[in-house]
């Protein structure tokens, strides 16, 4: 007598059939959902990243001041870039740097008049290295609130880079006294809105970034291992003989001395 046709162990060997005749769900599946979610994710922050930057080098616009010759170069002080054909005088300095003081003492003057006549392309690399070895951000504060003067006008970054130098502090290491930007911008003519910007700019050091960027390039890529350092051209004006003896300050020629050393490079 055979088994019915509808026995149970019939009926398993259709289920199992049927089970491997059906398509099956790959383990694959899931794993691969996550791997495009994640790129999908990845694809997202890389154009917000890359929408909040421009073609400078990867710095926002708003990254460094208006003056600023590039992401990582110093503040022109010219108010038009004066083109081909004229000397570029680089100046590396540190508001901390007594050095630098006596150097602007003597030599701002006549950097500010090379610029303004045109017979130089006059550029001024903030450096902040100081601040490794005194107390405090003193040098990144008078930097900062130099770089802050430049989005007003190359005009006001002249005066207020030569006001925080007049007001230096006797000794390095020390602050400038509360409200000596404030005060330096005022009597360098910024004031309303501007001034209103300015006291911001300067309370947030808004420009740190870019003048740690400076200070970096200058050292690595530029090669500035001491300040003041002046630059013709690229060369390297030796300060030595700018220097009395006697008084270890700079001469009393020191001026005349720079724009023959400025004229000469236009002759070349």
């Amino acid at each position: 007598m055979s088994s019915p046709a509808n026995g149970p162990t019939d009926r398993s060997e259709r289920q199992a059939k049927i089970q491997a005749a059906a398509p099956r769900q790959s383990k694959a599946k899931p794993i691969l959902a996550v791997v495009i979610g994640l790129l999908a994710l990845a694809a997202i922050i890389a154009a917000i990243v890359l929408g909040t930057r421009k073609d400078d080098g990867g710095a926002s616009a708003s990254d460094r001041p208006k003056g600023a010759v590039s992401d990582t170069g110093g503040i022109m002080l010219n108010a038009t870039d004066p083109g081909e054909g004229v000397p570029t005088l680089d100046v590396y300095e540190d508001f901390q740097c007594p050095f630098c003081g006596h150097f602007h003492d003597s030599l701002g003057a006549t950097t500010d008049k090379l610029a303004a006549d045109g017979k130089a392309k006059v550029v001024i690399h903030l450096k902040t290295f100081l601040d490794d070895n005194l107390p405090g951000e003193h040098s990144l504060t008078a930097a900062n609130a130099a770089a802050c003067a430049s989005d007003v006008s190359p005009e006001a970054f002249a005066k207020v880079h030569d006001g925080i130098f007049r007001a230096r502090p006797e000794k390095e290491g020390d602050p400038w006294p509360d409200m000596t930007f404030s005060d330096v911008a005022t009597k360098a003519g910024i004031t309303g809105e501007a001034k209103t910007t300015f006291d911001k700019c300067v309370a947030d050091k808004k420009y740190r970034g870019y003048l740690g960027r400076v200070e970096e390039h200058s050292t690595k890529n530029d090669g500035v291992r001491g300040t003041p350092t002046y630059r013709i051209d690229g060369n390297e004006v030796d300060l030595n003989p700018y220097v009395d003896p006697a008084t270890r300050l700079p001469r009393k020629d020191a001026p005349q001395m720079l724009v023959k050393a400025v004229e000469d490079a236009t002759k070349k």
